[in-house]
C-alpha cells in the first residue's frame, strides 16, 4: 500500500476502492450495488489491520460524493478517528497533519453534500482514422521518417485503439501512397520474436498532442485487402512506429558493424 500525502485519497488502497465505486456508479449501478460490489472486491482489505482504515476512508468518500453515505460507514470512520487506528503509520508533523485531515473529514461526512455527484457515463474517444489510413511518423532521432498503416480498430469504454502495422525502411521525407501499397511490413526478429509483424496500439485519447510531439502525418487512405495480416493487440502508442523504424535501421547498422569487424 503506497501513500504520497496525508489526504484521504492520497493512498493507493483508498483511491482504488473509491475509483471502483465511482466507476460502477457512473456505469449506472445504484449506490447500494456499487457499495456491495466494493465490499466484496476489497473484503480481504477490510479484514487486514494495515488496510482496514484505508478502505473505509475511500468508501466513505465515495458514498458521500454521491449523496449516499451509510450510517455504518460513518460509524466506522468515527471509530477510526477516535482510536487513532490510522495514525500508527505516520511520524512527526505528518502524523499531526493526518490527524487534522481525519478530524476534518469526519465533520465533512456529518453534513450531506449539497450537490451530490450524478452519474457521468464514460464515452470512448472516437477513432481519428479508419482502417487503411496511412501515416508517416518522425523518428525519435529526427533523422528520417517511419511509416505505418491502420489495419484495424479495437478499444474499450474509455478509448478507441488504432492497430498500426509498421513498414520497413527509413525515409528522408513522408512517402507517397505507392510505397504503402507495396505492403513491405516491418517484422521483428530480435529477442524471442520470429518474424512477427511490428504492431502498435495507438489510442484516440491524446492523439492531438502526440501528433504535434511526434510529427505524425496522415498521408492518405488505401484499400485494405482480405488477405491483410490479422493484427493482435499491439503495445505503446503513436510514436512506436517511429521507435520501431529507428530501431530497425539501428539494428541493421549494428549487425553490419559486427559482420565487418568479425571479418565476414
Amino acid at each position: 500500500m503506497g501513500t504520497w500525502g496525508t489526504g484521504i485519497l492520497e493512498d493507493d488502497t483508498a483511491l482504488d476502492i473509491h475509483g471502483d465505486f465511482i466507476e460502477r456508479f457512473d456505469d449506472g449501478e445504484s449506490p447500494d450495488a456499487a457499495r456491495q460490489a466494493a465490499i466484496r472486491r476489497y473484503y480481504d482489505q477490510f479484514l487486514d489491520e494495515e488496510t482496514n482504515a484505508a478502505v473505509w476512508l475511500g468508501l466513505a468518500q465515495a458514498e458521500w460524493d454521491v449523496g449516499a453515505l451509510q450510517p455504518d460507514t460513518l460509524q466506522a470512520i468515527e471509530q477510526i478517528v477516535a482510536t487513532g487506528q490510522d495514525l500508527a503509520r505516520w511520524d512527526g508533523p505528518d502524523q499531526d497533519q493526518r490527524q487534522a485531515v481525519l478530524q476534518a473529514f469526519v465533520e465533512t461526512l456529518r453534513t450531506p453534500r449539497e450537490t451530490p455527484r450524478v452519474p457521468t457515463p464514460i464515452v470512448a474517444k472516437p477513432a481519428v482514422a479508419q482502417p487503411g489510413t496511412c501515416f508517416a511518423v518522425k523518428l525519435l532521432d529526427g533523422q528520417g521518417w517511419g511509416a505505418g498503416v491502420v489495419l484495424a480498430l479495437t478499444g474499450n469504454k474509455y478509448d478507441t485503439y488504432h492497430l498500426l502495422a509498421g513498414l520497413r525502411g527509413v525515409y528522408p521525407a513522408p512517402r507517397p501512397l505507392s510505397v504503402y501499397e507495396r505492403r513491405d511490413w516491418l517484422t521483428l526478429t530480435h529477442h524471442n520474436f520470429k518474424g512477427d509483424l511490428c504492431l502498435t496500439a495507438a489510442g484516440a485519447e491524446g492523439f492531438a498532442k502526440d501528433r504535434d510531439t511526434y510529427g505524425i502525418m496522415m498521408v492518405g487512405q488505401m484499400a485494405l485487402r482480405a488477405d491483410e495480416p490479422v493484427p493482435p493487440l499491439g503495445i505503446m502508442g503513436w510514436e512506436a512506429i517511429g521507435v520501431s523504424s529507428w530501431g530497425w535501421i539501428e539494428c541493421q547498422v549494428r549487425l553490419q558493424h559486427r559482420w565487418d569487424t568479425e571479418g565476414h
